[in-house]
């Protein structure tokens, strides 16, 4: 049987694909215009691929870029035809765009060059596996829920620029102004002179209804909001015309949260209808996660749906690579850079989260313990010889292995003492 592989590079456009498929001495075999939404022009791809099995014995592999999610539709085609398909970063398949002295740049010459990539790279590309109907749409969710809440922390800021402008210092002795209290004064009263002419028992019912502190509590933060309310008049500008402008931002802010709960409740059935199954795979993986210290809900699932199956990947030093955690290399010739940065390359939401669960480990609990001692240990000892944002690069780094074990090995996560645990895996390899 023939070891060389027949290739078939594939350049994604919107509504349409270049297919080209070399032969294992890389002549073209054939090329192919496929229209997405066409399925004779796909069954046609999938004939030429079987063909090329047959005529050299040997099944053929399927190369593409990711991108965005025009991909998504010929690869999910393909991969239910059990025909392999690498899915590449652009990074990748742009070194090789100088392959070629002379100067072309069209889609089926990027369609060959992705082929040759293969060729370049080998097995050192990975096959795509399809994802689970599950994940798949917890990853569209999870990316629509951050965008969302992106969204919402930009109406949050614009909302607390307009209040600065109408009652400055609003949020220093009364409410957060984007918290339920904050927003149900202001959607009632948006300026200084709504608030003065409005009833105070008007007021401080809804301050104790919203906030749930008590009556003698709301009575004391009315006081201070006609206070700042009476300052902005006798400075002058009330900022009447902004009234409308915050009530519209109030009502954006209010629909976005609306949305974002409606998220969360769909991430969250869709892992619960999966721990009524027989494999219980998703939710189990949920579960072991939370376990870990900084991990919430919504952590555990952006790290599922970002990164999938963990045992997709060798080593947790592969799924640092994955995650952008890697540090850059600089070295030519003498030359060798010491101040190199991460790399950057991988799913920008699962560093973000990463962020937050190695913050989450640093800091010390409501009852000043710290969250997690050994952790907050390692981090104060990096402190010592590195800027602190470059030590909680280091703490994520941590976090991520020990992510990486607590699914590999199916087991929740446990607190050691570091000698300890370096005594264990001793012992495992002895």
């Amino acid at each position: 049987m023939n070891t060389i592989r027949p290739v078939a590079g594939v350049d994604v456009a919107k509504a349409f694909s270049e297919f080209c498929l070399l032969a294992p001495d890389n002549s073209v075999l054939d090329t192919l215009h496929i229209r997405h939404d066409v399925r004779e022009d796909i069954e046609k791809a999938v004939n030429l691929l079987q063909k090329s099995e047959k005529d050299f014995g040997c099944s053929p592999i399927v190369i593409m870029e990711s991108t965005g999610h025009y991909h998504k539709i010929l690869f999910h085609a393909l991969a239910q035809r059990e025909i392999d398909v690498i899915i590449v970063n652009p990074i990748q398949s742009d070194s090789i765009k100088n392959l070629d002295v002379r100067k072309v740049k069209n889609d089926k010459w990027d369609a060959k060059r992705l082929a040759l990539l293969y060729r370049i790279k080998g097995e050192s590309l990975r096959t795509a596996v399809l994802a689970s109907v599950n994940v798949a749409a917890l990853k569209d969710l999870v990316r629509q829920y951050y965008d969302i809440q992106d969204d919402l922390t930009a109406h949050k800021l614009r909302l607390t620029g307009l209040v600065d402008r109408v009652l400055l210092g609003f949020e220093k002795d009364f409410f957060e102004i984007t918290s339920m209290t904050g927003l149900a004064v202001l959607k009632a009263y948006p300026s200084a002179k709504a608030i003065l002419r409005a009833r105070p028992a008007t007021i401080i019912n809804l301050i104790a209804k919203t906030s749930r502190k008590g009556q003698k509590r709301a009575e004391a933060k009315y006081a201070f909001l006609r206070q700042i309310a009476q300052t902005m008049l006798d400075l002058g500008d009330s900022a009447e015309h902004l009234t409308l402008i915050i009530r519209a931002e109030i009502s954006l802010i209010e629909s976005l949260q609306a949305v974002l709960a409606t998220i969360m409740q769909s991430m969250q059935s869709i892992v619960e209808q999966d721990r009524q199954t027989e494999h219980k795979s998703l939710a189990k993986a949920i579960d072991l996660l939370i376990s870990i210290p900084g991990i919430g809900f919504q952590t555990a699932v952006t790290m599922l749906a970002e990164f999938g199956d963990v045992t997709a990947f060798q080593s947790a030093q592969s799924l640092t690579a994955y995650c952008g955690l890697d540090p850059s290399v600089k070295q030519s010739g003498s030359f060798k850079g010491t101040r190199n940065k991460i790399s950057k390359r991988g799913p920008r939401l699962l560093r973000r989260a990463l962020f937050h669960v190695a913050s989450a480990n640093v800091r010390n609990s409501r009852n000043d313990k710290a969250v997690n001692p050994h952790m907050q240990a390692f981090y104060k000892s990096k402190c010592q010889s590195k800027p602190k944002m470059v030590a909680l690069v280091a703490v994520m780094h941590k976090m991520l292995f020990i992510i990486f074990a607590v699914l590999r090995d199916q087991k929740p996560f446990e607190f050691r003492d570091p000698i300890e645990h370096a005594a264990r895996l001793a012992a495992k390899v002895a």
